[in-house]
């Protein structure tokens, strides 16, 4: 199976765009520039990452850290991650990353932005 074929066992969250854009940045490696992005749905197991420009530097397999900011400022998670896959559709550009080890989404700031019924089976 392709890396980019690997089903997602966890229930996804869709972020609310109409609400907030929860803003994210990948950090490569030492001496990497980050790179912007926003939080397109979470899991306890990974995310899907957009982003705007191309993200040349990222790999399937590459080992990284995600930050995403609480949208009122202050608070943010650092979350050593795995690059599973790539994409891209219509100009936008989408990367899924798996959490180093699993996220409890109800002890971040992130559990009150993610409502239970916009959960999502993939």
């Amino acid at each position: 199976m392709a890396l980019h074929q690997i089903p997602r066992r966890d229930q996804r969250h869709l972020v609310p765009f109409a609400s907030v854009k929860l803003v994210a940045q990948v950090l490569p490696g030492a001496g990497a520039e980050p790179l912007p992005c926003h939080v397109w749905d979470v899991s306890e197991s990974g995310a899907c990452l957009c982003f705007t420009e191309p993200p040349l530097s990222l790999a399937a397999g590459q080992q990284l850290v995600v930050q995403i900011f609480a949208p009122a400022g202050g608070q943010s998670l650092n979350l050593p991650s795995r690059l599973i896959w790539l994409d891209a559709i219509h100009g936008a550009h989408f990367v899924g990353i798996q959490w180093g080890s699993p996220l409890d989404l109800a002890n971040t700031f992130l559990n009150d932005l993610l409502l239970p019924d916009q959960g999502v089976s993939a």
